[in-house]
C-alpha cells in the first residue's frame, strides 16, 4: 500500500540551484544529489541533478483509504455509509439531521463537510469563497527501460514508478472549474510536460499508450490555505465583531453560534496527504477540549471565519 521511496525534485531555474546549494534543509530530510547519483538513485538515466527525499513516498489513494478507515474502525467501532448524495442539513433541538431523497440520518451532535470542491452544496455553507482547480493525471504504458524507475521523479510535474505495468504522469491545471471530465487534450499536455524535461531520456521515449486517464477538481482557496473549524454565519460575526472596523482596542459582542456542532474541513488543495491529518487532529482535539496540536496563529489562519474577520478589518463588509 504504501511503497517507501526516493524523490527527486529538479531544479527549474537558477534560484532553486541556488537555494539547494546552501543547504538550509536538515540532509534527513532532503539532499542534493549530483546526475550521476539521481540517476544511481532512480534506476534510469535522467541527466538532471536534483535534491532528494530518502523518506518521501507515493500511496494508493483507495487502499490507504480502506487502510485508515480498518484501523479507526478496530478502535471505536462505527457505521459506514457510502453512495449516500446528502442534500440537506437540518439542526433541530436534538442534533443534527442528515436528509437525503430517501432517508433522514441522524441526529448527530456534530457535523463535519469535508466534501471538496462541493462543500458550498448546503444552505449553511453556500457562501464558501471556493477556488475550484481541475487537474488531470494520465495512466501510460511502461517500457523495458521505464519499469526500471525505482523513484517518482518530480519537475513540473510528476512521473511514478510502474504499477500493474502502467505509470502515472500528471498532472494539470484549469482554474475556476468543477468539471471531471477527462479531456484527450490534458492527456497530450501530460505526456509533452514529461518528454519536455526527459526527452535525452530513453525511458520516456520508448513508453507505450495512454490507456486511461482520472480527472479530479483540488478544493483551494484565495489564500492557498485548508480551512478548518466551527462554522458560523456571516451576519452572527459582523454583529458580534462589527468593531473590528474601528480597531483592536474596542470591546467586542457574544458570538452568537446558531450553527453550533457544525464544522469546515476542506481547501486542503493538492497536497492534502502533507496537512489533513494534522488538521483533523487540530479539529478533533477542539472538538474534545483538549490540547491543540497548533498553535493560535495558525488556528486562526485556517479557521472558517478569517475572511469575514479579514474584510470586518478592511471594511469591505
Amino acid at each position: 500500500m504504501w511503497r517507501i521511496t526516493t524523490r527527486s525534485e529538479k531544479p527549474l531555474a537558477d534560484k532553486h540551484e541556488n537555494l539547494a546549494q546552501k543547504q538550509l534543509w536538515p540532509t534527513q530530510l532532503m539532499r542534493n544529489v549530483t546526475a550521476e547519483q539521481g540517476d544511481e538513485i532512480a534506476g534510469v538515466t535522467t541527466g538532471y541533478s536534483g535534491v532528494f527525499f530518502e523518506q518521501g513516498g507515493w500511496v494508493n489513494p483507495p487502499q490507504l483509504v480502506n487502510a485508515m478507515l480498518s484501523a479507526a474502525n478496530s478502535v471505536n467501532p462505527f457505521k459506514s455509509v457510502f453512495n449516500c448524495d446528502i442534500k440537506q442539513l437540518k439542526k433541530t433541538d436534538s442534533g443534527w439531521f442528515l436528509l437525503t431523497n430517501d432517508e433522514q440520518l441522524g441526529p448527530f451532535s456534530d457535523v463535519i463537510i469535508c466534501a471538496g470542491e462541493h462543500s458550498d452544496a448546503f444552505e449553511q455553507t453556500k457562501a464558501l469563497p471556493i477556488v475550484g482547480v481541475r487537474g488531470q493525471v494520465s495512466h501510460i504504458e511502461a517500457s523495458e527501460q521505464s519499469r526500471k524507475l525505482k523513484t517518482v521523479l518530480c519537475h513540473k510535474g510528476y512521473f511514478t514508478p510502474a504499477y500493474l505495468d502502467h505509470h502515472c504522469m500528471g498532472a494539470t491545471f484549469e482554474k475556476n472549474t468543477k468539471s471531471r471530465q477527462v479531456t484527450a487534450l490534458d492527456n497530450q499536455l501530460n505526456q509533452e510536460q514529461l518528454l519536455s524535461f526527459y526527452q535525452q531520456s530513453e525511458f520516456a521515449s520508448t513508453l507505450g499508450n495512454i490507456t486511461s486517464a482520472k480527472a479530479a477538481v483540488r478544493c483551494t482557496f484565495i489564500d492557498h490555505l485548508p480551512m478548518a473549524g466551527q462554522w458560523c454565519e456571516q451576519s452572527d460575526y459582523i454583529m458580534a465583531f462589527a468593531n473590528l472596523r474601528l480597531g483592536k482596542r474596542y470591546q467586542y459582542e457574544q458570538l452568537n453560534k446558531p450553527q453550533q456542532g457544525l464544522h469546515i474541513f476542506t481547501g486542503f488543495g493538492a497536497r492534502a496527504l502533507c496537512s489533513a491529518p494534522l488538521s483533523a487532529e487540530h479539529l478533533v482535539s477542539c472538538l474534545n477540549n483538549e490540547p491543540r496540536p497548533l498553535s493560535e496563529r495558525v488556528s486562526q489562519a485556517i479557521h472558517p471565519a478569517r475572511f469575514i474577520v479579514r474584510d470586518l478589518i478592511r471594511n469591505k463588509i
